[in-house]
Formats: structure tokens, C-alpha cells, sequence
């Protein structure tokens, strides 16, 4: 039985990286918080860990080569946020970390959100889903 789940991701510059996520406002696990090699980031009311790794560290761990972020994305991580203020108040903790915006925020439907990028090129969705709009668009 699988007994937790988290997820990791490559980071060039781990300072930098776990200063854009304080400025941003999210929460660490206490773990690894001295480490000079990794961190985790507990999101949700489930505290589901992104572990950040340094990318030597990330490439011995995943046994396999980083992705150029030049070229696609790795993946998209989206997370629920409780209003439309919630959104906007990250979206405003965003550009104020330096994060690369790739989507201002819009409503598309029951969604409202925006999309960034973190200091190593991984791809962050912050959406609110107005439940009560669904049945209007069906």
C-alpha cells in the first residue's frame, strides 16, 4: 500500500530558489530547512510535499538528465485557492518574487487563475473554482 506521495524537482540555485518560495509565502517543512541540498514545500490542507534538489543531487536521485526548460515544460502544478482575492494576492507575491509570469489572471468559465514560473523554470497554476458558475456552463 502506497503509504505517502511527493514530489521533486531540480533546482540550479537552492538559496534562490527557497528565497522566491518565502517571499511567495509558502510553507516549509521544518526537515531539511538548514539542508544544502534539498528543501520541501508543504502545499495544501494535505501537505503534500515538492521537494526542491539541487540538480546534481536531482540527477543522481532520478537517474537521468534535468529537462531543458528551454524547450517544453516538465509539468504543470496546480493548486486550489479558497477566492478570486486569494489568487490575486499570490499573483501580486509573484511579481514581487520575480517569478515569470506566463498567464495574468483571467476567468475562463468557472475558473479564475494565473500562471507563473519559479526561479528554475517550473511551471505553477494557482486557480479558484467557483463551483457555483458549473452548472451555468453545462
Amino acid at each position: 500500500m502506497i503509504k505517502d506521495i511527493w514530489f521533486s524537482l531540480p533546482a540550479k540555485d537552492l538559496a534562490k530558489s527557497k528565497q522566491f518560495f518565502e517571499k511567495m509565502e509558502f510553507r516549509f517543512h521544518p526537515r531539511d530547512i538548514e539542508s544544502d541540498i534539498m528543501f520541501g514545500l508543504l502545499v495544501g490542507k494535505k501537505d503534500v510535499m515538492v521537494m526542491m534538489v539541487v540538480e546534481d543531487k536531482f540527477k543522481e536521485f532520478a537517474m537521468d538528465n534535468v529537462w531543458d526548460k528551454e524547450t517544453g515544460s516538465q509539468f504543470l502544478m496546480s493548486f486550489d485557492m479558497e477566492s478570486k482575492v486569494e489568487i490575486d494576492s499570490m499573483y501580486e507575491k509573484a511579481k514581487a518574487a520575480g517569478a515569470e509570469i506566463f498567464a495574468k489572471p483571467m476567468e475562463s468559465g468557472w475558473l479564475y487563475g494565473f500562471g507563473f514560473k519559479d526561479p528554475d523554470g517550473h511551471r505553477w497554476n494557482p486557480i479558484y473554482m467557483d463551483y457555483s458558475k458549473l452548472d451555468a456552463i453545462e
